[in-house]
């Protein structure tokens, strides 16, 4: 056991009571008392003992003569190696001194412990994220320091990342902790209401788009065609993808439909002298382009007069319009007569028969003619 003697010559103060080894093992919250007594060798003398504990929290210690007791209670913020000093010291000439040291070795006492549970954010760009913290086993207040800089003890409002804290305890102690927080988008796109594309001839749609809660404006898709020539109703299914896994369709109308007649035309009257035929006409339509009349009525006339041909044109989506052509059947060119010379013999009466072929010498007409004789 160690010790210090001041003075060869007198023999120093001995101290009883002592632990083994001079060493105190705690674990944390244990108590120890230690009673201890300095002894003067020599007769009559006396001891002056005095204690330092080194600053240990929890330990206190009397002295009442040469008799010495000493409280200590484990604790963290005594925790590691402390030493305390006893210094008994005698009235003898010289004077005799003895110093022992009690090392004091104390358990690690932090109790504290930090787990937690992180919420995702319902959005990658979302700021609702949190962590709900949970400490256990912490000496007074804790006080918090995460990595994005908050203080509070849960941490909320924060985007989809990895956060990670250190807890402090009144007593020194810490533990740490990281979360990762994520995103869960179940939200779906809103669905939009998309208006009829129509046209008269021909169709095509424009791409539409939607929003999203996350993703913002989303543009849709299909596998329809999106330009449409034929009448009728057509229908384009349009799908809108956020991304993280939300899909809604939206349909749209797709209506060819035309509602503008061919252009009436103005037809000439068709004529002739002898005869007149007529000429199919045509018309325009804005989907069908030139148009063929047709008609029940007979193109070919070669009796004078005048003759009417209705004509319809029709541009094959239902419109249909009639137009009237005039056919004028109307010779006015006047025949050519030729006569020539002719000798006839009279009867006994003096009488002679004479027809038109007799004097006709080719008379001609660009149409028919009759011929005739007035004498």
């Amino acid at each position: 056991m160690p010790f210090d003697i001041s003075n060869a010559n007198n023999i120093p103060p001995s101290i009883t009571g002592l632990p083994a080894n001079n060493t105190l093992n705690l674990s944390c919250g244990q108590t120890v008392n230690l009673s201890m007594v300095a002894i003067a060798p020599e007769v009559n003398q006396n001891v002056t003992v005095t204690v330092n504990t080194g600053g240990m929290c929890n330990a206190t210690s009397t002295v009442n003569g040469g008799n010495v007791n000493i409280s200590l209670t484990a604790a963290q913020c005594n925790s590691g190696t402390n030493t305390i000093t006893i210094t008994a010291i005698d009235n003898g000439s010289p004077v005799g001194t003895t110093v022992q040291t009690i090392t004091v070795n104390v358990a690690n006492c932090c109790q504290l412990a930090i787990t937690g549970v992180a919420s995702d954010a319902t959005c990658s760009n979302a700021f609702d994220g949190a962590v709900n913290l949970t400490p256990t086993g912490a000496s007074g207040q804790a006080t918090y320091l995460w990595s994005n800089g908050s203080t509070a003890e849960d941490l909320s409002g924060v985007s989809p990342g990895t956060y990670s804290v250190i807890a402090t305890d009144a007593a020194g102690c810490t533990d740490n902790a990281t979360f990762t927080i994520g995103y869960t988008d179940t939200t779906n796109p809103n669905t939009p209401t998309l208006s009829d594309v129509t046209g008269q001839c021909d169709v095509t749609a424009t791409v539409p788009t939607t929003t999203d809660n996350c993703s913002g404006v989303i543009t849709g898709t299909t596998l329809n065609s999106l330009t449409y020539s034929t009448q009728g109703t057509h229908t384009i299914t349009w799908s809108f993808n956020d991304g993280n896994g939300n899909v809604i369709t939206a349909n749209q109308n797709v209506i060819v439909n035309d509602t503008t007649v061919p252009i009436i035309p103005v037809l000439a009257d068709v004529n002739g002298q002898c005869d007149a035929t007529a000429s199919v006409p045509t018309a325009t339509d804005n989907c069908a382009g030139t148009i063929n009349g047709t008609t029940s009525d007979t193109l070919t006339y070669a009796a004078q007069g005048t003759y009417m041909i209705t004509w319809s044109f029709d541009d094959g989506n239902g419109n249909v319009i009639t137009a009237n052509q005039n056919v004028i059947v109307n010779d006015t060119i006047p025949p050519i007569a030729v006569a020539q010379d002719i000798t006839v013999t009279l009867d006994e009466y003096g009488n002679a028969t004479i027809t038109a072929a007799d004097v006709d010498n080719d008379s001609f007409d660009n149409c028919t003619f009759t011929k005739s004789l007035d004498i």
